[in-house]
Protein backbone atom coordinates (compact mmCIF):
# COMPACT_ATOMS: atom_id res chain seq x y z
CA UNK A 1 0.00 0.00 0.00
CA UNK A 2 1.58 3.70 -0.47
CA UNK A 3 1.80 5.56 2.27
CA UNK A 4 0.74 8.29 0.59
CA UNK A 5 -2.69 6.79 0.37
CA UNK A 6 -5.73 7.08 3.16
CA UNK A 7 -5.60 3.48 5.46
CA UNK A 8 -8.35 1.40 4.35
CA UNK A 9 -10.29 -0.48 7.13
CA UNK A 10 -12.15 -4.23 5.91
CA UNK A 11 -14.88 -6.02 8.04
CA UNK A 12 -15.09 -9.83 7.15
CA UNK A 13 -17.55 -11.17 4.51
CA UNK A 14 -18.64 -14.67 3.62
CA UNK A 15 -19.90 -15.55 0.01
CA UNK A 16 -21.79 -18.84 -0.39
CA UNK A 17 -21.97 -20.85 -3.80
CA UNK A 18 -21.60 -19.47 -7.47
CA UNK A 19 -25.23 -18.30 -8.29
CA UNK A 20 -26.88 -15.30 -8.07
CA UNK A 21 -27.41 -13.31 -5.46
CA UNK A 22 -30.03 -14.20 -2.79
CA UNK A 23 -30.59 -13.03 0.45
CA UNK A 24 -28.42 -10.53 2.03
CA UNK A 25 -27.17 -11.27 5.81
CA UNK A 26 -24.94 -8.54 7.99
CA UNK A 27 -23.47 -10.42 10.83
CA UNK A 28 -21.38 -9.39 13.61
CA UNK A 29 -20.58 -9.68 16.90
CA UNK A 30 -21.09 -7.43 20.26
CA UNK A 31 -18.91 -7.58 23.10
CA UNK A 32 -20.68 -7.05 26.67
CA UNK A 33 -18.71 -7.59 29.57
CA UNK A 34 -18.69 -4.97 33.21
CA UNK A 35 -16.74 -5.50 36.13
CA UNK A 36 -18.66 -8.10 38.02
CA UNK A 37 -21.42 -9.01 35.82
CA UNK A 38 -21.49 -12.54 34.98
CA UNK A 39 -22.06 -12.97 31.36
CA UNK A 40 -25.49 -11.43 30.56
CA UNK A 41 -26.20 -13.47 27.75
CA UNK A 42 -25.04 -17.07 29.46
CA UNK A 43 -28.37 -18.53 29.53
CA UNK A 44 -29.52 -17.55 25.91
CA UNK A 45 -30.84 -21.00 24.30
CA UNK A 46 -32.13 -20.01 20.84
CA UNK A 47 -31.15 -17.04 18.47
CA UNK A 48 -33.12 -13.83 19.33
CA UNK A 49 -35.50 -13.16 15.96
CA UNK A 50 -37.21 -9.77 15.18
CA UNK A 51 -38.59 -8.52 12.41
CA UNK A 52 -37.97 -4.45 12.10
CA UNK A 53 -40.16 -3.00 9.34
CA UNK A 54 -42.63 -0.06 9.37
CA UNK A 55 -41.43 3.49 10.33
CA UNK A 56 -39.76 2.13 13.86
CA UNK A 57 -37.56 -0.52 12.30
CA UNK A 58 -33.80 -0.71 10.87
CA UNK A 59 -33.95 -0.60 7.22
CA UNK A 60 -31.46 2.55 7.20
CA UNK A 61 -29.07 0.69 9.39
CA UNK A 62 -29.00 -2.12 7.67
CA UNK A 63 -28.10 -0.40 3.91
CA UNK A 64 -25.35 1.30 5.75
CA UNK A 65 -24.17 -2.00 7.23
CA UNK A 66 -24.28 -3.41 3.59
CA UNK A 67 -22.77 -0.43 1.99
CA UNK A 68 -19.75 -0.38 4.76
CA UNK A 69 -19.60 -3.95 3.58
CA UNK A 70 -19.57 -3.22 -0.08
CA UNK A 71 -16.88 -0.51 0.20
CA UNK A 72 -15.03 -0.37 3.85
CA UNK A 73 -13.23 2.84 4.30
CA UNK A 74 -12.13 4.98 7.36
CA UNK A 75 -13.82 4.36 10.31
CA UNK A 76 -15.92 1.35 8.90
CA UNK A 77 -15.21 -0.82 12.18
CA UNK A 78 -16.08 1.91 14.05
CA UNK A 79 -19.53 2.88 12.14
CA UNK A 80 -20.60 -0.63 12.08
CA UNK A 81 -20.19 -1.47 15.94
CA UNK A 82 -22.09 1.12 16.87
CA UNK A 83 -25.06 0.35 14.17
CA UNK A 84 -24.76 -3.19 15.50
CA UNK A 85 -25.08 -2.02 19.31
CA UNK A 86 -27.92 0.15 17.68
CA UNK A 87 -29.60 -2.93 16.95
CA UNK A 88 -28.83 -4.90 19.67
CA UNK A 89 -30.41 -2.37 21.84
CA UNK A 90 -33.48 -1.70 19.55
CA UNK A 91 -34.09 -5.52 19.47
CA UNK A 92 -34.04 -6.31 23.19
CA UNK A 93 -36.33 -2.74 23.92
CA UNK A 94 -38.87 -4.88 21.86
CA UNK A 95 -38.40 -7.80 23.95
CA UNK A 96 -38.70 -6.21 27.27
CA UNK A 97 -41.93 -3.60 25.96
CA UNK A 98 -43.71 -6.80 24.10
CA UNK A 99 -43.61 -8.78 27.86
CA UNK A 100 -41.46 -11.38 26.19
CA UNK A 101 -37.74 -11.13 27.31
CA UNK A 102 -35.94 -14.00 26.35
CA UNK A 103 -33.12 -14.08 29.17
CA UNK A 104 -33.90 -13.84 33.16
CA UNK A 105 -32.37 -10.73 33.79
CA UNK A 106 -34.23 -8.73 31.42
CA UNK A 107 -37.34 -9.76 32.89
CA UNK A 108 -36.24 -8.41 36.51
CA UNK A 109 -35.11 -5.14 34.66
CA UNK A 110 -38.96 -4.90 34.15
CA UNK A 111 -39.30 -5.37 38.00
CA UNK A 112 -38.46 -2.03 39.93
CA UNK A 113 -37.64 -3.79 43.09
CA UNK A 114 -35.32 -6.14 41.23
CA UNK A 115 -33.90 -3.88 39.51
CA UNK A 116 -32.56 -2.73 42.33
CA UNK A 117 -31.59 -5.31 44.12
CA UNK A 118 -29.73 -6.61 40.93
CA UNK A 119 -28.17 -3.15 41.26
CA UNK A 120 -26.46 -3.30 44.47
CA UNK A 121 -25.46 -7.10 43.62
CA UNK A 122 -23.21 -5.61 40.95
CA UNK A 123 -22.30 -2.28 42.17
CA UNK A 124 -22.00 -3.57 45.70
CA UNK A 125 -20.70 -6.74 45.81
CA UNK A 126 -18.03 -6.81 47.98
CA UNK A 127 -20.20 -4.85 50.91
CA UNK A 128 -22.05 -7.35 53.64
CA UNK A 129 -25.03 -7.60 51.36
CA UNK A 130 -27.66 -10.34 52.53
CA UNK A 131 -30.76 -11.45 51.56
CA UNK A 132 -32.44 -9.31 54.44
CA UNK A 133 -30.53 -6.47 53.12
CA UNK A 134 -31.25 -6.91 49.17
CA UNK A 135 -35.17 -7.39 50.36
CA UNK A 136 -35.15 -4.32 51.66
CA UNK A 137 -33.44 -2.63 48.88
CA UNK A 138 -36.01 -4.37 46.50
CA UNK A 139 -38.92 -3.11 48.85
CA UNK A 140 -40.25 -7.09 49.71
CA UNK A 141 -40.48 -9.35 52.98
CA UNK A 142 -37.77 -11.58 53.33
CA UNK A 143 -39.35 -14.85 52.31
CA UNK A 144 -41.36 -12.92 49.18
CA UNK A 145 -38.02 -11.79 47.23
CA UNK A 146 -35.96 -14.58 47.64
CA UNK A 147 -38.61 -16.61 46.08
CA UNK A 148 -39.62 -14.19 43.47
CA UNK A 149 -35.86 -13.47 42.65
CA UNK A 150 -35.31 -17.12 42.02
CA UNK A 151 -38.27 -17.80 40.09
CA UNK A 152 -37.33 -15.17 38.17
CA UNK A 153 -33.78 -15.44 37.51
CA UNK A 154 -33.51 -18.96 38.09
CA UNK A 155 -30.69 -18.56 41.07
CA UNK A 156 -30.79 -17.67 44.62
CA UNK A 157 -29.57 -14.02 45.28
CA UNK A 158 -26.66 -14.61 47.23
CA UNK A 159 -25.51 -17.72 44.35
CA UNK A 160 -25.53 -14.53 42.41
CA UNK A 161 -23.91 -12.42 44.71
CA UNK A 162 -20.96 -15.27 44.60
CA UNK A 163 -20.74 -15.24 41.32
CA UNK A 164 -19.94 -11.62 41.23
CA UNK A 165 -17.59 -12.01 43.39
CA UNK A 166 -15.85 -14.61 41.88
CA UNK A 167 -15.69 -12.09 38.49
CA UNK A 168 -14.51 -9.53 40.69
CA UNK A 169 -11.52 -11.12 41.92
CA UNK A 170 -10.51 -13.49 39.02
CA UNK A 171 -10.05 -9.86 37.48
CA UNK A 172 -7.73 -8.71 39.95
CA UNK A 173 -5.75 -11.67 40.07
CA UNK A 174 -5.14 -11.13 36.37
CA UNK A 175 -4.70 -7.54 36.51
CA UNK A 176 -2.79 -6.70 39.66
CA UNK A 177 -0.40 -7.46 42.17
CA UNK A 178 -2.38 -7.42 45.37
CA UNK A 179 -2.25 -10.59 47.34
CA UNK A 180 -4.60 -13.06 47.37
CA UNK A 181 -5.69 -12.29 50.86
CA UNK A 182 -6.25 -8.58 50.16
CA UNK A 183 -8.26 -9.61 46.81
CA UNK A 184 -10.71 -11.90 49.08
CA UNK A 185 -11.25 -8.90 51.48
CA UNK A 186 -11.44 -6.61 48.94
CA UNK A 187 -14.46 -8.51 47.02
CA UNK A 188 -16.09 -9.69 50.19
CA UNK A 189 -15.34 -12.98 51.51
CA UNK A 190 -14.61 -13.26 54.64
CA UNK A 191 -11.27 -15.34 54.59
CA UNK A 192 -8.59 -15.99 52.28
CA UNK A 193 -8.91 -20.16 53.27
CA UNK A 194 -12.82 -19.15 52.43
CA UNK A 195 -12.28 -17.53 49.03
CA UNK A 196 -9.84 -20.00 48.02
CA UNK A 197 -12.10 -23.35 48.17
CA UNK A 198 -15.14 -21.28 46.64
CA UNK A 199 -13.04 -20.16 43.41
CA UNK A 200 -11.89 -23.45 43.29
CA UNK A 201 -15.05 -25.34 43.64
CA UNK A 202 -16.36 -22.94 40.70
CA UNK A 203 -12.98 -23.06 38.35
CA UNK A 204 -11.81 -25.86 39.28
CA UNK A 205 -7.81 -24.57 40.10
CA UNK A 206 -7.01 -22.13 42.98
CA UNK A 207 -6.38 -18.24 43.03
CA UNK A 208 -2.60 -18.38 43.06
CA UNK A 209 -2.40 -20.96 40.33
CA UNK A 210 -5.23 -19.31 38.66
CA UNK A 211 -2.67 -15.95 38.33
CA UNK A 212 -0.12 -17.89 37.52
CA UNK A 213 -1.66 -18.75 34.12
CA UNK A 214 -2.94 -15.50 33.90
CA UNK A 215 0.53 -14.60 33.50
CA UNK A 216 1.68 -17.19 30.97
CA UNK A 217 2.60 -19.74 33.26
CA UNK A 218 3.21 -23.20 30.37
CA UNK A 219 2.63 -25.80 32.99
CA UNK A 220 -0.26 -24.85 34.44
CA UNK A 221 -4.00 -25.99 33.35
CA UNK A 222 -7.44 -24.01 33.72
CA UNK A 223 -10.89 -25.44 33.57
CA UNK A 224 -13.74 -22.87 34.58
CA UNK A 225 -16.82 -24.38 35.91
CA UNK A 226 -20.46 -23.33 36.09
CA UNK A 227 -20.70 -20.63 38.91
Amino acid sequence: MSPYLPPRESIPTIQAGDGAPGILTACGEVGVAATSTPDLFARLDKPLVEHFDGPDGLREQFIILLAESARPGIGTRALTEALLKQCLILLLRRKIDRGSPPIPWMTALTDPGLARALQAIFEYSSERLTVEKLASVAGMSRSAFAAHFTRTLGRTPMNLLRSARLRRARELLATTNASVAQIARSVGFSSRSNFSHVFRTAYGVDPTHFRAISFGSPKLGFTQRAS
